[in-house]
């Protein structure tokens, strides 16, 4: 930066030219009318809260002035700017307006709503941008992330309390088997479960010190049960149960290692909505194309749907509410609910540095009644979210979700696979059972060939994955009709009837896209 465009940490100006006064945090700074916002986000970045911009320039100055507000309802300065526009702003008040009609609360801005963004700003804007495209979409990433699930072989096992011991090794000890233990499982085991107190104390504690102390209480204990049910009577006795817990297992990464306790929990309370059911559960709830991270960390997982503006990053402003998401918060040890939140990103300056994220909380479901209960509830709360971020969802285009998959009628969501590749054949089955495309011949021959040509479409490839997507099975029936249909009356029958699955007949809406498996008999084939 050329040394007059330079702002000093000083009382009074350096030069002429330097008529800009930023004041933040006991700090004060100087800048001319090119640098001065610059200035400002970088007393912001260091002090937090909304600095004091003061422009001294001559009144013959005034039309190149700055323009800062504290807050929309107390302007520092409002003359006119170069670089104000006037339909960001317009889109900025109405997306505010709609955000807190939401639940959320977003910050003030830092500059007047519709100041335009630096080019650093449009950088920025543009690097957001692509690195929400190259998430993967929620569908694939709930994919992956369920198969991985299911490597860990997960299975529960109720226990006596008392028959817990620890070996010499630091593995957790049963009459019949040895598990390794998560230090979260053993810290819940013996605080919580067995009332021994110092967990903390006995997780730094070298193996064999430990088997002594845990074995020691666990023996305790036992002797305790015994008196106790000693002295009850018949009718008492009838109904006394000794202490159980639950333990979580699951194979662990090492194959010269036990399977693994990763969690400790109330026999009887406890409801196992895991991981892996919430991932289904999201990916039936949500847009097709919405992106979706996933992190694990062996105790629970973090969800973050996402979506993002189509705004162009030259056009973004000061105020500009630029994504919105879905964040999802679980613990499968026993640590804590299914926690739902909705999320909304506003640019608070003109580097597209300072973002407001503004949060509304959807549901806290602790893992208590039925699997179902817990589902539904879930599926509530999605849908609340989707209500909540409605309005961005219109304007940047994600309303419109025609890729979604049903299942067919009379058959559960709980049947439809999640990998793509195993959905697409109940794709195509029940587009044939509805007589929505006229494909003849046996289906167990023309479906692994529809699933040929759909394969040999690399347009939807993504992230190792086919996305759900009506033009991809478009492409795959007209390639069937042009390369497999031997009869032209047939392909051609075909092909006219195909654009129905993106367009539909007339003014009505293409049909729904459902699942029916392949080889099962629908109701009415059962009752004939």
């Amino acid at each position: 930066m050329a040394a007059q465009n330079t702002a000093r940490i000083e009382d009074t100006p350096p030069s002429p030219d330097m008529t800009v006064r930023i004041a933040l945090g006991g700090e004060t700074r100087w800048a001319t009318l090119a640098t001065w916002s610059d200035v400002a986000d970088e007393l912001v970045a260091k002090h937090g809260g909304t600095p004091k911009v003061d422009n001294l320039a001559p009144p013959n100055k005034a039309s190149s002035a700055i323009v800062l507000s504290a807050a929309p309802s107390t302007p520092t300065f409002e003359p006119k700017r170069e670089g104000h526009d006037v339909i960001g702003e317009a889109r900025s008040i109405v997306d505010l307006e709609a955000a807190v009609a939401a639940g959320f609360a977003p910050k003030a801005t830092i500059f007047r709503r519709g100041t335009m963004v630096n080019s650093t700003g449009v950088a920025n804007a543009a690097r957001s941008r692509a690195a929400h495209d190259a998430l993967p979409g929620v569908g694939p990433a709930c994919a992956d992330f369920v198969t991985r699930i299911e490597a860990e072989k997960r299975s529960d096992e109720i226990v006596p309390l008392a028959a817990v011991r620890m070996t010499k090794g630091g593995l957790l000890a049963l009459p019949d088997k040895r598990y390794s233990v998560t230090e979260r499982a053993f810290e819940t085991l013996v605080g919580y479960h067995s009332g021994i107190g110092g967990a903390a104390y006995l997780t730094k504690c070298w193996p064999e010190l430990r088997a002594i102390n845990v074995n020691h209480w666990m023996t305790a204990l036992g002797q305790s049960e015994i008196k106790m049910r000693n002295g009850l009577d018949d009718a008492a006795l009838a109904k006394w149960e000794p202490r159980a817990v639950r333990l979580r297992t699951r194979d662990s990464n090492s194959s010269t290692t036990p399977r693994e306790v990763f969690g400790v929990v109330s026999p009887k309370r406890y409801t196992n909505f895991d991981v892996d059911m919430v991932a289904r559960a999201l990916d039936r709830s949500m847009p097709r194309d919405a992106k979706c991270r996933i992190v694990y960390d062996g105790r629970g997982a973090i969800f973050d749907v996402q979506f993002h503006s189509n705004v162009q990053p030259k056009d973004y402003v000061a105020g500009e509410f630029f994504k919105a998401g879905i964040r999802v918060r679980t613990d499968d040890t026993g640590g804590g609910s299914l926690v739902g939140d909705a999320l909304v990103f506003q640019n608070l300056c003109l580097n597209l540095i300072i973002i407001d994220r503004a949060s509304t909380p959807l549901f806290r479901l602790r893992h208590t009644g039925t699997v179902e209960a817990l589902a539904t509830r879930f599926a509530e709360g999605m849908k609340d979210a989707l209500g909540r971020l409605e309005h961005f969802l219109t304007a940047w285009n994600y309303a419109a979700d025609d890729n979604r998959v049903q299942p067919f009628e009379g058959v559960s969501a709980d049947d439809m696979p999640m990998k793509v590749s195993e959905l697409m054949p109940g794709i195509f089955n029940s587009i044939i059972e509805r007589e929505l495309v006229p494909v003849r011949g046996r289906r167990d021959e023309t479906i692994p060939k529809l699933m040929t040509m759909w394969e040999a479409d690399t347009s939807y490839a993504a992230h190792g994955h086919k996305e759900i997507s009506r033009g991809a099975v478009v492409n795959a029936f007209t390639r069937y009709a042009h390369e497999v249909e031997q009869d032209d009356f047939n392909a051609d029958e075909i092909e006219h009837s195909v654009s129905s699955l993106l367009y539909g007949k007339g003014q009505s809406k293409p049909a729904p896209l459902t699942y029916l498996p392949v080889g099962r008999k629908t109701d009415a084939e059962v009752e004939s």
